[in-house]
């Protein structure tokens, strides 16, 4: 059902092209916050925040980069300090070890 409505919600709304920003596609129905900023990043090679998952969140708690609870506030964290152009290395750099810890 998401695919069939975000295909029509492509074709009616952004007349057949897919949207190219975060705040567009987030938009789509089971589309979250994550998934937004990594088909932006991967994708659309357009970085515009720091994608926080669990495995990232896991990691940012680990190093005493945040001590937010919930992805949100960690990326609200995270993009406070960390240079933007490495916002789109981030995620990609620790998504493994996240995952292993």
């Amino acid at each position: 059902m998401y695919l069939k409505n975000t295909a029509k919600m492509i074709i009616n709304d952004y007349g057949g092209k897919v949207p190219l920003s975060s705040s567009e596609i987030i938009k789509f129905q089971g589309i979250g916050e994550v998934s937004a900023l990594m088909l932006e990043q991967y994708v659309f090679n357009n970085v515009t925040g720091i994608a926080v998952d669990s495995h990232i969140l896991r990691v940012s708690q680990k190093l005493g980069w945040t001590d937010s609870l919930v992805a949100k506030g960690a990326r609200k964290d995270l993009e406070s300090w960390v240079p933007r152009e490495k916002w789109g290395s981030l995620y990609g750099n620790f998504l493994g070890y996240g995952q292993g810890v």
